[in-house]
Formats: C-alpha cells, structure tokens, sequence
C-alpha cells in the first residue's frame, strides 16, 4: 500500500482530523531534530555554517526530510580515517523519532479515545 492510499484511507474512517493529526505530528518532529542539532554539543561549530544549514530539504504526504545542504555534513556525521564520526543526525532523527511516536500516539487518543 502506497503511503498515498494509505492516508486516504485513514482520511475514510476519521475524516481530515487524521490528516491534520498527522501533519501536526510531522511538523514536530521536524521541529525536534532541528531543536536537537541547533543545540548539541556533538560537533566542533566554528563558523556556525552547519548548524545553520540544518533545517528541511523536503516533504511529502507523509514525510518531513531534515538535514544539511553544506558539502561536508557528512563528513562531520560519519566521520574520516582523520576525525570520528560526530552523528548529529543520527541522533537529531532518533529524538524526532521518540517525539513523533509521542505525538501520533496523543493525536490519535484524542481523536478515538
């Protein structure tokens, strides 16, 4: 089942309260791991150029993608055989994952009890 017929469906039994509920949660999420990388410690910032260039790259239906455009993030993420891996990322998508469970389970008690 595509994520598109997926949201229709649910859209079918509890009307646009769903899709509303599932936006809000997106949108929390994404405001999570945007929040975690403005403020962690996990990598040297010098310029302040990555933690700045963090922020949504794109979104779908059903989907929110939050990262960096800058050309090294990744380097700064994984790491190189000269620096370890940072993984700020990773960590910024668990904590958006913790909150966007969170936040379905919330909207989803509220619309069915």
């Amino acid at each position: 089942m595509k994520p598109t017929d997926l949201a229709r469906a649910l859209d079918a039994i509890a009307g646009t309260k769903f899709a509303t509920a599932i936006h809000h949660a997106l949108n929390v999420a994404e405001s999570v791991a945007i929040q975690y990388v403005q403020q962690t410690n996990r990598f040297q910032n010098r310029t302040g150029r990555l933690r700045a260039s963090f922020g949504r790259l794109g979104s779908g239906i059903l989907t929110r993608e939050v990262g960096s455009n800058v050309p090294y993030a990744p380097f700064v993420e994984f790491g190189t055989r000269f620096i370890r891996p940072r993984r700020f990322a990773a960590m910024a998508a668990l904590a958006a994952e913790n909150e966007l469970r969170a936040a379905i389970e919330r909207r989803m008690h509220a619309l069915f009890g």
